[in-house]
């Protein structure tokens, strides 16, 4: 087992400070410089494929809620036409059997 001194000693040799290789600095500015830039074919083709994909997400979303205003007013609609239907029969009875035959007599 190491003691508690014997492990800082090997922890403070590990982390010292080491120098840098010659030319490391110059080899990374270099490679920085020499890396590509995307084509700017493929930069405006991105670009078009990000706008085509929110027009279709646009109109979609748009289709959405036409169908949602739709589907509203279909069930507004049956509301009220069942109302009516309602008072329809509670309000104008229609005329019982013996007074269809008078009618009809007359």
């Amino acid at each position: 087992m190491i003691d508690e001194h014997e492990y800082e000693a090997r922890m403070r040799e590990a982390l010292r400070p080491i120098e840098a290789p010659r030319g490391l600095e110059d080899r990374i500015l270099a490679k920085a410089v020499a890396r590509k830039r995307p084509s700017p074919i493929l930069q405006w083709a991105a670009i078009a494929a990000a706008l085509l994909i929110g027009a279709f997400g646009l109109m979609a979303w748009r289709s959405y809620q036409i169908e949602k205003q739709f589907r509203l007013a279909m069930n507004i609609t049956s509301r009220k036409v069942t109302h009516i239907q309602h008072k329809l029969v509670i309000e104008i009875p229609l005329p019982n059997r013996s007074e269809r035959q008078n009618n009809n007599e007359n």
